[in-house]
């Protein structure tokens, strides 16, 4: 078992990461990321090239400099909340990336991510439009109680094809996640058969009889309680995929409230996080990617359970 005051401890990221291609014969390298950067503003891109926050080809370079080649950003919680004060983030999200064809966006928990058939409560993709002119398609979703990156097409053709890449399984999608108890093996992959009851809520059942769901984890750290920090990598992507694997394993995450037979008071949601996304740009092929950083109840959940000695986490409340 991996034991937490014993080895060196995780240092979970805490900005914001951007990075994709730009063609030969485009601007100037800091006009190219403002353009595609929103939260960061002309004084705050002089900084980051400062603190050698923007690199192009993985090198760090000038303001001016032209020509081809991947660039990356790092966008720090100062530069967000900058952005986010001067009114040009939306309520319970902010654009990280946007091009002509592509917006990716990080999402807060509690705000659902696209409308559902019921109406009422409003969406990423209701709010978007105050921000971005022109057609939004949504293309994936994340669920509501969980945060971090996804992803919107700006035109069909575009929508068209992220949708084949999330088909083809060839989207990277990474999230961290609280479960109950330390998942044994330390590393390994659920895979099963999902199918929905006449309540949505999804369960393993036989071949034939559901959509194939694999789910790739990693322990990253051990906590009291016992709970554990774990990385997780989608090879599929259906509805609930992530809970129902890690429930039906026996280790829910922190916070369940849908899979299995408690809910779970210790955390205000499950304790799931939308990491890193990456795929093909829609238009030239290359890829795009970025990672948001652990929400502030997440870290601060960890950071309780690392420095107290309480011997467990308060116990969920069987459902009724």
């Amino acid at each position: 078992m991996i034991r937490s005051d014993r080895v060196a401890l995780p240092d979970y990221p805490s900005d914001w990461f951007v990075a994709w291609y730009s063609p030969k014969g485009t601007a100037r390298l800091d006009d190219r990321v403002r353009d595609r950067v929103p939260a960061l503003s002309r004084d705050r891109v002089k900084d980051a090239f400062t603190q050698g926050r923007i690199t192009l080809s993985g090198k760090p370079t000038e303001a001016g400099t032209r020509g081809p080649g991947r660039i990356e950003v790092s966008v720090t919680k100062d530069d967000v909340g900058a952005f986010l004060m001067n009114g040009r983030g939306g309520e319970g999200f902010f654009i990280l990336y946007r091009d002509e064809d592509l917006i990716l966006v990080d999402k807060e928990p509690g705000l659902l991510s696209v409308p559902t058939d019921e109406g009422g409560d409003p969406s990423v993709l209701d709010r978007l439009p105050a921000f971005v002119k022109g057609s939004i398609f949504p293309v994936h979703r994340i669920d509501r109680f969980t945060s971090g990156i996804m992803a919107f097409a700006r035109t069909a053709p575009a929508r068209r094809a992220i949708i084949d890449q999330f088909s083809a399984h060839t989207i990277t999608r990474r999230y961290l996640a609280i479960t109950r108890g330390v998942p044994s093996p330390l590393k390994g992959t659920y895979e099963s058969y999902l199918a929905s009851d006449a309540r949505r809520v999804q369960r393993s059942v036989a071949k034939g009889l559901g959509e194939l769901a694999i789910t790739h984890y990693q322990v990253v750290e051990e906590l009291r309680g016992p709970a554990a920090v774990i990385s997780v990598e989608l090879e599929t992507g259906k509805r609930n995929q992530i809970r129902v694997h890690f429930a039906e394993a026996g280790y829910p995450l922190v916070g369940e409230h849908r899979y299995g037979n408690y809910k779970d008071k210790a955390f205000d949601r499950q304790a799931l996080h939308a990491a890193e996304l990456e795929l093909l740009h829609p238009r030239h092929g290359n890829p795009v990617s970025a990672a948001a950083p652990l929400p502030d109840d997440m870290r601060g959940f960890i950071g309780h359970f690392r420095r107290t000695g309480k011997a467990a986490l308060p116990p969920a409340s069987p459902t009724g």
